[in-house]
């Protein structure tokens, strides 16, 4: 999941390569489809990932007076 993360985050949906997703993880391109029938069911399964990462997250409170470069 984690190659497949950087792999979107790096080239995007259309230019994501599940071929390049496989190698990364270090699997062959058919184990990834034994998984996941194709590119979009995978991003599917990571964004629903992300999604539960992101609500585990502590909430950054707003604060108008802070400085956003520092």
């Amino acid at each position: 999941m984690e190659a497949a993360v950087e792999e979107f985050r790096e080239h995007g949906f259309h230019g994501a390569n599940t071929t390049r997703i496989a190698k990364r993880a270090g699997v062959s391109s058919r184990t990834l489809y034994n998984h996941f029938e194709s590119k979009d069911a995978l991003f599917e399964a990571i964004a629903q990932i992300m999604i539960e990462r992101n609500c585990v997250m502590a909430p950054v409170p707003y604060d108008a007076d802070r400085d956003l470069n520092a």
